[in-house]
């Protein structure tokens, strides 16, 4: 419950909700090693789901607890919305130790997302109240990302007191999105400023190079020295949108 007053109007707010959720998770996980426990391989698996609804009714009335749609109204008679969503995700981790001074690792992760929401917003603005809905808003959003990355990367730390690093780092993601919002009229006409439509394509890649060398003076004092290049291209296309004029 709110209240709200200003000079010309006072008015009480009450606002009811609705909200259920329901999540499950697993994941799976091996490992392996082998050449003599010089080399180990690790994979794992997650999967992600979750469901949502929730459920809305707004009401306002004034001071005395009589119904009223005051200015900016925000009277909602079982407003809705459902999401869902969900997450596939695989990590690979490898790692090789052929020679005692030098270690060479790789590293993999693969994901990919879906979400889709809708929502049915009724509202009513007659003053007083009248109990028929002026106008509903309807939406629909749909996303799908997939996404993948790479490392690969060594260490050598065959000469004294100094090692060598180095690694190349790779991420590709493709994000797709689409929204329909639309104004369906009741007893008043459609609200063209709530039509909204579009749909958008991005792709992402990304990748990083690093070398760089560690050297240990003694106990208390270490150097390292290092080069790293970073580059990242976003190429999106907005594919289609609702005209701003209609």
């Amino acid at each position: 419950l709110s209240v709200n007053a200003t000079a010309s109007e006072r008015k009480m707010r009450r606002q009811y909700q609705e909200v259920d959720s329901n999540s499950a998770v697993s994941t799976l996980r091996g490992e392996k090693w082998f050449w003599k426990d010089t080399g180990l391989l690790a994979l794992a698996y997650r999967y992600t789901k979750i469901d949502n609804s929730e459920n809305e009714n707004i009401r306002e009335s004034d001071e005395y607890g009589n119904p009223r749609s005051f200015s900016n109204p925000k009277n909602k008679f079982n407003a809705s919305a459902d999401n869902k969503y969900s997450s596939n995700i695989v990590t690979g981790h490898f790692q090789s130790q052929p020679l005692e001074k030098l270690l060479f690792t790789a590293k993999l992760k693969t994901e990919v997302i879906g979400r889709r929401g809708g929502s049915v917003y009724p509202s009513e603005t007659t003053d007083p109240p009248n109990n028929t809905i002026n106008t509903t808003e309807v939406s629909l959003v749909q996303n799908k990302v997939e996404r993948w990355g790479g490392d690969l990367g060594f260490r050598y730390s065959g000469f004294k007191r100094t090692s060598l690093y180095g690694n190349v780092e790779v991420e590709r993601a493709n994000n797709w999105i689409y929204e329909n919002r639309n104004s369906i009229a009741g007893e008043s006409a459609a609200e063209a400023g709530e039509v909204f439509y579009r749909e958008t394509d991005s792709y992402t890649t990304k990748y990083t190079l690093t070398a760089g060398t560690r050297t240990v003076v003694n106990k208390y004092l270490n150097f390292t020295t290092q080069v790293r290049h970073r580059n990242e291209d976003n190429d999106y296309d907005d594919k289609r949108e609702t005209d701003p004029t209609g």
